[in-house]
């Protein structure tokens, strides 16, 4: 079995070893931009986030950059619609068929350049109400760590990294919590066990576009609400800022577990993601 012990203790940023990347971008351009977000993401965050994303939705590096009205951007590859709001950028892209279906003052309601899940919910309907919807959309809210948090109090944890540890909390949840999480495959994975070596919680994460670590987390039923989950992610998320990313939590609205789960890990809350299949 491949197990450690892990002392989980906060890292002063002077005395991290920490990968510098810079992006291409300007982070001047989105310096007013982080107050929206109560201060939480620094102005270089930002910058390396709307990078990361600008690549996901194959755009030129300084689209995000441009805050001056909603982006459209037509793909004619594209099957889906994705409606990005992320630190103060809104981006449209789809099929150029769909994309003229939407009436671009939808995009310039106050509604769609707001974080919170009531804003993602109503885009959301409006979005698929707009091109023929041939499924609901998906909506995800978007939350970014960027720093190291305080160091959680009680005993030093017993981690496992062994897939097969994923494997049997995930055996333990309802397939909708197993599908919703994605944990099985990921790079990098962790698993908490109690102290007869039983799995009760994992956490684990994928590296995207070089720069994003998207974590995911799944607990044991019987291990909900005891604080495993947040002691799993959180040593996700270290592992993750100790590699030079910053962490990603993707996060259904009305998931208000996994919500509570990132604000006590320390994540903040910066935008959301729908995602509609229109009709042809």
């Amino acid at each position: 079995m491949n197990y450690s012990i892990w002392n989980i203790k906060p890292v002063p940023h002077g005395e991290a070893t920490v990968t510098v990347v810079t992006p291409t971008i300007a982070t001047s351009t989105i310096a007013t931009r982080t107050t929206r977000y109560r201060d939480l993401m620094n102005t270089n965050t930002a910058a390396i986030v709307l990078l990361a994303w600008t690549r996901r939705l194959g755009l030129d590096d300084d689209t995000l950059t441009r805050v001056d009205e909603p982006h459209r951007v037509a793909d004619e590859a594209a099957d889906r619609v994705r409606l990005l709001h992320v630190f103060g950028s809104t981006v449209l892209t789809g099929p150029p068929g769909a994309l003229d279906r939407i009436d671009p003052a939808m995009l310039r309601d106050p509604r769609a350049a707001a974080t919170g899940t009531f804003a993602a919910a109503t885009t959301a309907a409006a979005l698929a109400r707009a091109v023929g919807a041939i499924r609901p959309a998906t909506t995800e809210s978007l939350w970014y760590l960027d720093a190291y948090g305080p160091s959680p109090d009680g005993a030093e944890p017993l981690i496992s990294h062994d897939s097969s540890d994923v494997d049997a909390v995930a055996g333990t949840c309802p397939p909708d919590d197993v599908n919703e999480a994605a944990v099985a495959g990921l790079e990098r994975s962790f698993t908490l066990l109690d102290h007869a070596h039983t799995p009760r919680a994992c956490s684990g994460y994928a590296v995207r576009d070089g720069f994003l670590a998207d974590l995911r987390v799944l607990t044991d039923p019987r291990s909900r609400r005891t604080g495993d989950g947040s002691t799993v992610c959180r040593l996700a998320a270290l592992d993750a800022l100790d590699a030079g990313l910053i962490a990603q939590a993707r996060i259904h609205p009305d998931n208000h577990t996994a919500r509570r789960l990132a604000v006590s890990v320390g994540f903040a809350e910066c935008g959301w993601l729908v995602t509609v299949s229109p009709t042809r």
